[in-house]
């Protein structure tokens, strides 16, 4: 079905009617957990689906200004990658009916929440007897409980209802349900391994049910051999031109930016094939056709633009923020507001939050302006905000990454090695990547040199040949080794020969530092090169099918013991097999030439440091003694 046709479809129907369509199809089913009645289904779960379905239809963008707009009217068809293979959206809506586990991976404003939104109506359209349930994985850094089960119950029914949370378990358990998990990377990062943790649980708990889970890339997921893990794919030139030609905006700004779409293809081929980028090209480009190349710098353009945008004169009167604050004020003001919600990891607000955060910002700023004012502004004049309920939060986090980068690099000057430790673990975001951009000298003065400095016994080492296991000793490397991974059909489809699988973890302040350098010195960085070198593994996984199932081993675990890697559980002998069977993998020749990159980059970048820092000083020095400089 189209895009137009379903849409036509989902407003004919309205909400009545498609959760009394739902309710009959799951009805229609031999056995059903939840109800027999129609009706009751209906009472107990429309809070959940109505609010759910709203958040769905009704979409608010940056082009929007101050109206939301119908989703299914912007959207685009996307495609996906999964083991190098690319898959439309029309195949991946029909494997999660048929019944998966799959992560959706994608960077920020690359699509995917507009993708599951799609997916979770289309079940309105075609259930196969199931029910989908959509929930936001950030609700989950204010859950205390350990089973995850529980969390999705009290989210979706509420007191009063008829459904008992034993007999919704009984339901989860035979597959009745469709999870929708969104946005595992808006979960607090202290609490990420914990919530994996769930998430896996619930997977192996309940192998009936469907669960899709959302993020930023990450590469814990390589780890998760119950998902599919489907990376969205940056749009392709017809995309493109869809998604602008149906972009919210003045037709005449959209005609313009299509003429000069070629040009534009050439030379920001990244921003363009990322939809959130892509819009922010359209409202840079209708005020200033230069647009730049370097990431922070767009955003500083598209903020312009942002600003501009509210300060147009309409009717030879110009109109003031409610702040009344110059441009530069204001640009502190979230820049602090930014830093701090970002540190403290508030990316949704309650009235009481967001007044308490505007609160901390003012004073670091010594400003007086009023707390509506400022809110006002953000809300309405700039659309950095959007409310939602009683509930606020960013437009898109993008724009929090880039302020308080910003407020890092150019506002704040105090205690900035602890700001660099604490964001060090969140290398999926772009706040310490957009530091480096823009201010690199106080970015190596404040992390890399640092961080060299407390691995100085890594990066100082003569003999290269030892890096790559004195690194994973530090990494704290974890190696699972599966006999017998269940293969889908579609994998069968493709005649692979793979019938195991390993995954591999790691952690430690060296390896963020390692995460962070790697996306600075590879800004365009994807998994094809990794799985060019997972395609070297045959030889182990056949080693591995083999070996385990004759021991009937199911899982064994390798890890770093007084400094040396080890298999548990198994003989002297084996262990000696499987070390010198792994050593020829391709993740250790990946992870070979990773890690000779990061010890050079490192060293690079700490000597131009050095050199600068040096510079600087004869530079003063001559000044001092009255040299030419004075003169």
């Amino acid at each position: 079905m189209t895009i137009e046709a379903f849409a036509l479809s989902i407003a004919e129907k309205g909400f009545s009617g498609l959760i009394t369509k739902l309710a009959v199809d799951y009805l229609s089913k031999k056995v059903k957990l939840l109800s027999s009645d129609a009706e009751q289904i209906k009472t107990d779960l429309s809070d959940h689906m109505l609010s759910t379905f709203n958040k769905c239809m009704e979409i608010k963008t940056i082009l929007s200004d101050k109206k939301t707009e119908k989703m299914l009217s912007l959207y685009v068809d996307q495609n996906f990658e999964v083991d190098d293979v690319s898959v439309d959206q029309y195949s991946l809506v029909e494997k999660v009916k048929k019944g998966c586990a799959a992560v959706i991976t994608g960077t920020g404003g690359g699509g995917k929440s507009m993708f599951m939104r799609y997916l979770w109506l289309s079940f309105f359209e075609d259930s196969r007897g199931k029910i989908p349930f959509f929930l936001e994985l950030r609700q989950l850094n204010f859950y205390t409980h350990n089973n995850i089960s529980d969390f999705i119950f009290h989210s979706i029914i509420k007191s009063g209802s008829s459904i008992s949370q034993a007999s919704f378990n009984r339901a989860l358990k035979a597959g009745e349900f469709v999870l929708f998990l969104d946005g595992f990377d808006e979960i607090n990062h202290d609490q990420r391994p914990k919530v994996e943790e769930m998430i896996l649980q619930l997977r192996s708990s309940n192998p009936a049910v469907t669960i899709i889970v959302t993020s930023r890339p990450d590469e814990r997921f390589k780890g998760w051999h119950q998902f599919d893990t489907y990376s969205v794919k940056p749009l392709n030139r017809n995309q493109v031109v869809e998604l602008i030609s149906k972009a919210p905006y003045d037709e005449e700004h959209i005609n313009r930016f299509l003429k000069k779409l070629d040009i534009l293809y050439e030379t920001h081929e990244t921003f363009l094939t990322t939809p959130l980028l892509a819009y922010m090209m359209l409202l840079t480009f209708s005020y200033n056709q230069d647009i730049p190349k370097r990431m922070f710098l767009f955003y500083e353009q598209a903020f312009e633009a942002l600003y501009m945008r509210h300060d147009l004169t309409k009717g030879g009167y110009k109109r003031k923020l409610y702040t009344g604050m110059e441009r530069q004020e204001l640009v502190r003001l979230i820049s602090y507001f930014c830093l701090i919600s970002y540190y403290e990891q508030n990316f949704e607000f309650s009235d009481e939050d967001l007044n308490k955060t505007i609160d901390s910002s003012k004073s670091m700023e010594n400003c007086s302006v009023s707390n509506e004012a400022f809110i006002n502004d953000l809300l309405e004049s700039l659309c950095l905000l959007k409310r939602e309920g009683i509930t606020y939060s960013f437009t898109h986090r993008s724009f929090q990454e880039y302020f308080a980068a910003n407020c890092i690099a150019r506002v704040a000057s105090r205690r900035l090695e602890k700001l660099f430790a604490s964001f060090s673990g969140r290398y999926t975001d772009s706040v310490l990547q957009m530091v480096y951009d823009i201010n690199v000298d106080l970015f190596r003065g404040g992390y890399l040199v640092p961080m060299r400095k407390k691995y100085s016994a890594f990066f100082d080492r003569r003999r290269r040949s030892a890096l790559l296991n004195e690194f994973l000793r530090l990494t704290n490397l974890e190696v699972d080794l599966y006999p017998r991974v269940p293969v889908e059909e579609e994998k069968r489809k493709r005649k692979s020969k793979v019938f195991s699988d390993y995954h591999w973890k790691m952690n430690g302040d060296i390896y963020d530092f390692y995460q962070n350098m790697r996306r600075i010195s590879h800004p365009n960085y994807d998994d094809s090169f990794f799985q060019e070198f997972r395609r070297l593994d045959q030889d182990f996984l056949d080693f591995v099918t083999s070996s385990l199932e004759v021991r009937e081993i199911n899982v064994v675990n390798g890890k770093f013991v007084d400094g040396r890697m080890t298999f548990l559980g198994v003989n002297t002998e084996y262990n000696h097999e499987l070390l010198q069977a792994f050593s020829k993998t391709g993740m250790m020749k990946y992870l070979e030439l990773e890690v000779m990159h990061f010890f050079d980059f490192v060293n690079a970048e700490a000597a131009r440091h050095e050199n600068v820092t040096k510079s600087f000083s004869e530079l003063l020095f001559q000044g001092e003694t009255g040299s030419d400089f004075r003169r």
